[in-house]
């Protein structure tokens, strides 16, 4: 967890972004979109998503496939902001 206007990462060094929930809560979004777009810079396919942990299950399969990632990785970041 960190500010979303300063990301605690380094230039090029995820390759995924999951937002869950975040980004209508956000003051200055385009702020957000350019600090997002510095750290994943040079990654060549790197992705920002926002989706929520209520999301249809056709939806997180269908994003798990897309990003190459396991669906239960997506489903526990979304889990995270579970109260």
């Amino acid at each position: 967890m960190a500010d979303a206007h300063k990301l605690p990462l380094r230039y090029s060094c995820p390759d995924l972004l999951p937002s869950t929930g975040t980004l209508h809560h956000i003051r200055r979004p385009a702020d957000v979109f350019r600090e997002c777009a510095r750290v994943l810079e040079g990654r060549g396919e790197a992705w920002m998503y926002e989706f929520s942990h209520d999301a249809p299950r056709a939806e997180v399969g269908r994003t798990a496939r897309e990003f190459k990632r396991p669906i239960l990785c997506l489903k526990l970041v979304a889990a995270q902001a579970l109260p």
